[in-house]
């Protein structure tokens, strides 16, 4: 994000929160009643059930001030998860999410002004990789559970 008469770092202007809204197809005030603009990347992604999305991020801001506490956030299929918050230094971190489902989803990654649109924050997003994981077959499941009731049933019956 960028105040008015600055570039942001991407080289494109902040959307005002309602224009941020409708561009991530969320209903009004999904990413917060203090949120002034922000900024996202989006992209409609076909996964596979088991698939774990994961970046690593750092997000910074040029003058921190508390009633100013910007925050950046994922977006699922129309679902906000705020992840972090500005402070007075530098925060950073990494965020996964397993889909359970296979499918196509909309995934987004942003940040939002709160409060004001003066202050600066940059939401550095690094390493994003979405890494199909091996799922078991229900049929494989079922095996190894009757295998499992089956060594159960003889320590039991080598206990009698």
């Amino acid at each position: 994000t960028a105040a008015f008469d600055e570039l942001p770092q991407s080289g494109l202007d902040a959307l005002w929160i309602d224009d941020l809204e409708i561009a991530l197809a969320l209903p009004s005030t999904s990413l917060g009643f203090d949120a002034y603009e922000g900024s996202a990347i989006a992209q409609t992604v076909t996964v596979s059930a088991g698939t774990l999305a994961s970046f690593d991020w750092i997000l910074k801001t040029n003058a921190f001030d508390v009633a100013y506490v910007d925050r950046a956030f994922v977006v699922i299929n129309g679902s906000v998860m705020n992840f972090a918050n500005v402070a007075a230094g530098t925060v950073s971190g990494s965020f996964s999410h397993l889909f359970d489902t296979a499918g196509t989803y909309g995934f987004a990654v942003g940040v939002v002004d709160v409060n004001d649109v003066a202050g600066v924050s940059f939401l550095d997003v690094s390493n994003l990789t979405f890494q199909v994981s091996a799922v078991p077959e229900p049929t494989s499941v079922i095996l190894l559970l009757a295998g499992l009731a089956g060594v159960g049933a003889v320590a039991r019956k080598r206990r009698a």
